[in-house]
């Protein structure tokens, strides 16, 4: 069961994969942005998998609810929203009154609602899992898919502050500086935009010039040399 499970952290590159682009802005809607969702590759056959280890626990409400949950996170990953809500609600009904509500229970639903672009009912659920004591890698993925909302909102200051606390949590978590650079440049911060761009991509772009987040940040570097050149952003975009 374990090795089947669907980490917050292959959630999070699914949505941030689909967010990253070199036109990322808070003018596009999420709409623009998250339906592009690509399946993983083994999502398909975890749905199986869970289905059928359902079928085989109808009379053990404790079990039902945490595969119904894992269930659901499986079909965030094969892109099948609608079920996957479903299925978050199915666990609900299915948790006996004692149990306490999971924070993958939260944290899978309120990705569910993202994706789905139902933005309040997202922070709902993501601000009832920072209600309880949540791993690093959970409360990063729940303020990075925060900062994702704030941005989509055009609430640039509050998206800084969730990214800020991402950057506190896991200092060398490149993501997190390249969105918050986003936020920056949004508000036409662009000293700070360039400092934030700059810690996450020299030593990335050095180490993996071909990957594709590499790439990426060289898009966005070539875009804003002239919004940046009053800054000397030269010592950077050199670079590449």
């Amino acid at each position: 069961m374990l090795a089947r499970k669907t980490s917050a952290a292959v959630l999070a590159a699914s949505i941030f994969g689909a967010l990253t682009s070199p036109v990322f802005a808070a003018g596009q809607g999420l709409s623009d942005r998250i339906a592009r969702c690509v399946p993983e590759p083994n999502a398909p056959e975890q749905v199986s998998d869970l289905t059928d280890e359902i079928a085989k626990a109808e009379q053990n409400p404790a079990q039902l609810f945490d595969l119904y949950v894992e269930r659901g996170r499986a079909r965030i990953a094969n892109c099948d929203l609608t079920a996957a809500l479903a299925d978050f609600d199915r666990a609900e009904r299915a948790k006996p009154p004692s149990l306490p509500f999971s924070t993958a229970f939260y944290i899978g639903r309120g990705d569910a609602h993202l994706r789905l672009e139902e933005r309040h009912d997202a922070l709902a659920d993501y601000d009832a899992a920072l209600a309880r004591n949540l791993t690093v890698d959970e409360e990063a993925h729940v303020r990075q898919m925060r900062g994702f909302i704030r941005t989509d909102q055009g609430e640039e200051t509050l998206a800084i502050a969730e990214f800020t606390r991402v950057i506190e949590l896991k200092p060398d978590y490149a993501d997190a500086y390249w969105l918050r650079g986003v936020s920056y440049e949004n508000i036409n911060d662009y000293r700070s935009a360039l400092a934030d761009y700059g810690r996450l991509s020299i030593s990335l772009i050095r180490a993996h010039p071909k990957t594709h987040s590499a790439i990426v940040y060289k898009q966005r570097f070539g875009s804003l040399e002239k919004t940046y050149a009053r800054y000397g952003p030269g010592r950077f975009v050199s670079l590449f």
